[in-house]
C-alpha cells in the first residue's frame, strides 16, 4: 500500500497596520523615529503641509514641496504626489513655538524627513488631527491610558472656591466634558457640552436631544441654546448648550456610543467611542493632567 503524504505549505504574508498619529496626540514628539506613510486618501489636499524650507517664515515666502527640487512660493501649487507609496523615517519633531519665528497658530507640530532624490522635506501638521500620514511601527504604541487619558486640564475659579477638570473631544473640539467641584461646599458636578453652528440667530431658543448607538434618545426639551457670532468666519453663528449630566445620561455615556445631537434644530455628528473613552477616564479618574 502506498501512502501519499500532502504537505501544505503555509506562506506568511506579513501585515503591517497603519495607525494614525492621533494616538500620539497626546505627545506628538514619541513620534520621532517612527516609520511612516503618506495617508494617500488625505493627498493632494494636505499637500501645503508639506516644505523643503522649515516652515518659519511662511509669511516671508517659504517654498512649498510640488516635486521638484525648487519648489514653489504658491502653496496652491503644492504637490506631495511624488512621495506618495514611499516609506520614511521621522527625524525630528517640533513644536511651533520652539522654532524662532514661526507664526505661532494653533497648536501645530512640525515632521523631519528626508527624501533621497528631493533632500530634506518638513511636515507640518495640526497635532496630528490632520492625519497627513500613517504610522507603520519603529515607535512603541501608546497605552489606551495615554491616547484617551492624557490631555485633561483644570482651571481654578477663586471667586466660586471651585475646581473645573475638561477635555475635549475631537479636532473641532465641539463636544466637551466638565467635572465641577468645591470642597467647601461638598459638592461635584458633572456636565456635557454640545457645540454647533449655522447660519440662523437662534436667540431664546431651547432643546437639546441626543441619540446613542443602540437607538435611544435623551430629550432634554428645556435647556437654553447660547448663541455667539462666530469670530472666525463671516455670517456664522455659534450654538453651545451645557447639559447637567443625570444618572440616566452617565449610564449612555458610560455604556454606550453618542452618534448624534441636537441643538434646537440643529443636528451635529459624534465621536462617540472617544467621549466614551474619555469619560470613562473622568469618572473613574484615571486621567492625567496636562500642562
Amino acid at each position: 500500500m502506498r501512502y501519499h503524504i500532502i504537505v501544505f505549505l503555509l506562506f506568511y504574508i506579513p501585515i503591517f497596520s497603519q495607525q494614525d498619529p492621533s494616538l500620539w496626540g497626546s505627545d506628538p514628539k514619541k513620534l520621532k523615529g517612527a516609520k511612516i506613510i503618506l495617508n494617500s486618501e488625505k493627498s493632494p489636499d494636505n499637500s501645503s503641509n508639506f516644505y523643503i524650507d522649515l516652515p518659519i517664515l511662511k509669511r516671508y515666502g517659504s517654498r512649498y514641496f510640488n516635486s521638484k527640487k525648487k519648489g514653489t512660493t504658491l502653496s496652491f501649487k503644492a504637490n506631495n504626489s511624488a512621495l506618495l507609496g514611499k516609506e520614511y523615517e521621522i527625524l525630528n519633531v517640533l513644536k511651533n513655538k520652539e522654532i524662532p519665528e514661526h507664526p505661532v497658530l494653533g497648536s501645530t507640530y512640525v515632521f523631519f524627513i528626508n527624501d533621497p532624490d528631493f533632500g530634506d522635506i518638513f511636515i507640518e501638521d495640526i497635532a496630528n488631527y490632520n492625519s497627513t500620514f500613517l504610522v507603520l511601527g519603529g515607535v512603541e504604541t501608546p497605552s489606551e491610558n495615554e491616547i484617551y487619558c492624557s490631555d485633561f486640564y483644570k482651571s481654578y475659579d477663586k471667586f466660586e472656591k471651585s475646581n473645573t477638570t475638561y477635555t475635549f473631544i475631537g479636532p473641532n473640539r465641539n463636544i466637551s466634558l466638565l467635572k465641577i467641584s468645591n470642597q467647601e461646599k461638598d459638592y461635584e458636578s458633572y456636565k456635557l457640552r454640545l457645540e454647533s453652528y449655522g447660519l440662523e440667530p437662534l436667540v431664546g431658543k431651547k432643546g437639546v436631544k441626543m441619540i446613542f448607538d443602540d437607538g435611544e434618545i435623551l430629550d432634554y426639551p428645556d435647556i437654553d441654546i447660547d448663541i455667539n457670532v462666530s469670530v472666525e468666519y463671516s455670517g456664522r453663528y455659534d450654538y453651545s448648550a451645557y447639559v447637567e449630566i443625570d444618572r440616566k445620561l452617565h449610564e449612555k455615556l458610560y455604556n454606550n456610543l453618542l452618534t448624534d445631537y441636537r441643538l434646537y434644530i440643529v443636528d451635529s455628528g459624534a465621536d462617540g467611542e472617544l467621549l466614551n473613552k474619555k469619560y470613562i477616564c473622568l469618572v473613574d479618574e484615571t486621567y492625567s493632567l496636562k500642562e
